[in-house]
């Protein structure tokens, strides 16, 4: 495998693929059911969460409003609790049915819940929910919401910037922007998030991803027990990303029980 290769494999999120009901993941009464528990949000309170600007760039992303329902902490603290016991990376959580689906809800989990949920689970993921960015004198970067569902996910960063993501003792860099998405896809051939894409402003175009060594990230799919990542440096390539399941914090070096 190549320098780069190992770059671009060491961090990218995903844990072991192991087969979950529905609705065990969601609870008794299914994912629908699970949504329609929750309060839907409507363009205003939409607005409150993303801005009117980025309120409309959302839309145009193909969400539709009136399906989008604002989650919590109670509600998605027992899905990540499942994901834990399952061994789920962050890759298989986002890529159920249900969220690739176009005619279900979308789920908006606000900065405070992304807060709660960074304090106790390492989702392992690309976005972090809290990154420090590159230069010393830098303020930690929070995501400020996330809207996964009706096929869609997408991440929202206060400002764009150049983060530093340590793993295995690697600092790795990605240019973060106020808007990352992508397109989540669930067949019987295919399994991943795709078309990834970053927005600078609301009045700009879309443009890529970049990660380590300025490679333009494409899409992660999942390939049986690994995942392939599609960048793009002079042509298209791809190659095969280790993947690690979400943990609750201080779990793996807990002491067992006496």
């Amino acid at each position: 495998m190549s320098t780069l290769s190992r770059l671009i494999t060491v961090v990218f999120f995903f844990g072991l693929i192991i087969p979950v009901e529905a609705a065990e993941l969601w609870g008794e009464k299914g994912f629908h059911g699970f949504a329609k528990s929750l309060p839907v949000m409507d363009r205003g309170s939409l607005e409150s969460v993303l801005g009117k600007e980025w309120t409309e760039v959302v839309f145009k992303t193909g969400l539709e409003p009136g399906r989008i329902h604002k989650a919590d902490f109670d509600h998605i603290d027992p899905v990540l609790e499942h994901a834990v016991d399952s061994k789920m990376g962050i890759l298989e959580l986002f890529t159920t049915g249900e969220l690739a689906d176009a005619k279900a809800p979308a789920l908006l989990l606000d900065q405070t819940l992304l807060e709660r949920i960074n304090a106790k689970y390492d989702l392992f993921s690309v976005w972090m929910l809290s990154v420090k960015p590159k230069g010393a004198k830098a303020a930690t970067l929070k995501m400020r919401y996330m809207i996964v569902g009706q096929g869609i996910l997408i991440v929202g960063y206060p400002h764009a910037a150049p983060v530093e993501i340590i793993d295995d003792g690697k600092s790795l860099e990605y240019q973060y922007e106020p808007v990352i998405s992508a397109k989540i896809v669930n067949t019987p051939g295919t399994r991943g998030l795709f078309g990834v894409k970053t927005l600078a402003s609301p009045k700009e175009e879309f443009g890529d991803f970049k990660g380590p060594m300025g490679v333009s990230i494409r899409a992660y799919e999942i390939k049986g027990s690994t995942i392939r990542v599609e960048y793009h440096l002079v042509v298209d390539q791809e190659t095969l990303a280790p993947k690690k399941p979400i943990i609750i914090r201080g779990a793996e070096t807990a002491a067992p029980s006496q």
